[in-house]
């Protein structure tokens, strides 16, 4: 039995039912007008911005200027593997970068330090973990990547920011720690395990995601 059409946006309707709250993470919200991004902020919702599935599902570009200043926890996100070509998050970052500045038309629509904050910082604030994550500071988690940019058109760099996020890659990615302890480092045995076990996972998400025949 089909279910009528509510007459509404999916926010509004979310926002009559009384199921907008701080646990709440929206994904995209490319269409969301003025009173909704209100309505996201009164109730404290999260929004995962994913601008690359959007971009190539051609469903528009967010409105991410309006959702930081209306004071929502944004964070950047990748979607799936259905519609999008990996889970880089450089690409991502300079993504939400370029959108941004095409929608507002100006260059200072979101800068660098802004966007690896929504990736890092922004996460955990959307997580309602940033007590715990997204940062390096005294009583966090010390979760960090060390990033080469020694093969980059970026050195010498004057902004360390700017460099790493319009000049990095998973592939310059040289380790990362969770928690303090080393858990990757590149040309370290484990390399090509982690890269055979990410290719099945993949091949798992994309299968799942493959509609019914």
């Amino acid at each position: 039995m089909l279910v009528p059409p509510p007459g509404t946006t999916g926010i509004r309707a979310l926002a009559e039912a009384d199921l907008l709250d701080s646990n709440v993470i929206a994904a995209h919200c490319v269409e969301a007008d003025e009173e909704e991004i209100e309505l996201l902020a009164t109730h404290d919702v999260a929004v995962a911005h994913c601008p690359r599935s959007n971009g190539i599902l051609g469903c528009g570009v967010a409105p991410l200027r309006a959702l930081i200043d209306a004071g929502l926890r944004v964070c950047i996100a990748t979607d799936s593997p259905a519609s999008t070509p990996s889970f880089d998050m450089f690409e991502e970052m300079r993504t939400a970068i370029v959108f941004a500045r095409t929608r507002e038309r100006r260059p200072d629509a979101l800068t660098a330090a802004e966007a690896l904050e929504l990736a890092t910082l922004g996460g955990a604030r959307a997580l309602g973990l940033d007590t715990e994550l997204g940062s390096l500071v005294p009583g966090k988690k010390a979760d960090l990547t060390v990033l080469s940019l020694a093969d980059t058109s970026f050195v010498p760099w004057e902004d360390p920011v700017t460099g790493a996020v319009l000049g990095g890659s998973p592939e310059r990615v040289v380790a990362t720690l969770v928690s303090g302890k080393p858990r990757y480092e590149k040309g370290g045995k484990t390399w090509l395990e982690l890269i055979d076990a990410a290719r099945r996972a993949r091949g798992r998400l994309l299968q799942d995601a493959d509609p019914p025949s």
